[in-house]
């Protein structure tokens, strides 16, 4: 039950009752026969009748070049490690780059509502004064480019159990206008003006990772099942992220907010169509620890015959957080547990889970203080998600005809282009049998609030 329109849909006025928009799309798509690259462009049109607004999305052009091996040599297979042995790659060789850039440009006129006579969305994009006028806003048409650059270095170790491998991403983005904001003096508001101009901002972030896979067999016999199979994938990733609101990147500046009071700080950018590059420093230790649990079931029938089975119990069960050493309290991230089985045949079962190891002060405010320090828990459970699926679906495609049971035909016999066929009712019903589908879920949610009763939900959704 929704009351927040409530006398708009159940007024008789049409002018209230009525609501029409429009939305047109364009897009172009051409990929390189060769699969070097992919080019596309899209533009969109989004008209509301009711208020006279209009945004126009686009042309946006998108390219994105199929990640190469600078150094690869011919004859050479990328990934194989190093160790200058016959058939493997050197340490260059395992060298890859990415490069994907997009272009786009976007245009919103919302007249304000004291204008009495509003001028068309075409009028005031052809002429900013007339956006100006009529939305009272300085940004006409935002624009922007952002280029994403990857760099990847695969295989550091010369270990066939260890892989080690070092990432570094960079973004950039150019704008042709920046903001900038001050307070005034006489009525101590913060202002904004826009100051025209291309400027760059740029955002990166280093990483090395390392990982491998273990794996535990055991043999047992409870019932028909012989072995179970345990894969372990443990993962470590050091990520660093410098710190882009300090004034060496030129983001973020501040401005005067009066005697007594801590200036203010934004970021240039912030009315940027990418948005704007997020402050703080970041040394991180991100950890994941994926699981895998099978079983081989045997079955023997009465000839003798065996038959083996394997089953997967778990498709995946993972455990994934991270420790901020840049941060100055609170540098445990939340636990994370994911668990994704389909044990039970036809059904998706899926459980994800989220846990906190700092405790909270009285007003249930996160405090850089370990949970069981005060209370003995290892950890605070703050939210567990559980859902099933599954789907039954019939009927054939299409529509099957089955052919009357006429006897073979006689082109002397003039009983057949009679106005009654005496085998017409003996003709069996053509059966139609179209497809069918019903999808079932159910979804469970459990949420932690502090000093009141945790919020649970269920919901069974059916679906056809």
């Amino acid at each position: 039950l929704n009351t927040s329109n409530y006398f708009q849909r159940n007024s008789y006025d049409i002018s209230e009752r009525g609501s029409t928009s429009s939305t047109s799309r364009l897009s172009y798509q051409y990929r390189d026969p060769d699969g070097r690259f992919s080019f596309s462009t899209n533009a969109s049109l989004t008209q509301q009748f009711t208020t006279n607004s209009t945004t126009l999305t686009g042309p946006t052009v998108n390219f994105s070049a199929r990640t190469f091996n600078p150094f690869k040599k011919e004859g050479s297979q990328t990934g194989a490690g190093t160790g200058g042995s016959a058939g493997r790659t050197s340490l260059a060789e395992n060298f890859t780059v990415n490069y994907k850039s997009d272009l786009s440009t976007r245009f919103d006129y919302r007249p304000q509502q004291s204008a009495d006579n509003p001028a068309s969305w075409l009028d005031a994009l052809l002429d900013p004064s007339v956006y100006r006028d009529m939305t009272g806003k300085d940004d006409h048409i935002r624009l922007g480019l952002r280029q994403n650059l990857g760099l990847s270095m695969g295989q550091l170790l010369p270990s066939r159990f260890l892989l080690m491998s070092a990432n570094f991403t960079m973004t950039e983005q150019w704008v042709p206008s920046t903001v900038r904001k001050s307070v005034d003096p006489e009525t101590g508001a913060v202002q904004t003006r826009t100051v025209r101009g291309f400027a760059t901002a740029r955002e990166g972030q280093a990483s090395l990772n390392l990982n491998t896979t273990l794996y535990g067999l055991a043999d047992i016999k409870l019932g028909k099942i012989e072995r179970i199979r345990h894969t372990l994938r443990p993962s470590l990733a050091l990520a660093y992220r410098p710190d882009f609101s300090k004034e060496f990147w030129g983001i973020y500046r501040t401005y005067d907010r009066g005697e007594g009071r801590e200036p203010g700080t934004y970021s240039i950018f912030e009315n940027s169509l990418y948005g704007t590059p997020s402050g703080g420093e970041s040394r991180s230790l991100n950890y994941s620890i994926s699981n895998v649990l099978e079983i081989k079931q045997v079955t023997r029938d009465s000839t003798g015959e065996v038959k083996d089975r394997n089953i997967r119990l778990i498709d995946n069960l993972s455990f994934s957080g991270g420790y901020n050493f840049a941060a100055d309290s609170l540098r445990l991230s939340n636990l994370s547990v994911r668990l994704t089985s389909r044990a039970v045949p036809s059904v998706n079962l899926q459980l994800t889970a989220s846990y906190r190891f700092y405790g909270t002060d009285s007003l249930g405010r996160t405090v850089d203080r370990l949970i069981w320090q005060d209370s003995g828990k290892l950890l605070q459970p703050l939210s567990y998600r559980f859902s099933a699926s599954t789907s039954f679906k019939g009927g054939r495609r299409g529509v099957e005809v089955s052919a009357p049971v006429y006897g073979p035909y006689d082109p002397f016999e003039q009983s057949y282009f009679a106005a009654y066929d005496p085998d017409y009712l003996r003709a069996p019903t053509a059966p139609l049998q179209s497809p069918w589908s019903v999808n079932l879920s159910f979804n469970y949610s459990w949420n932690w609030r502090f000093g009141q009763e945790a919020r649970k939900t269920a919901v069974l959704n059916a679906q056809s």
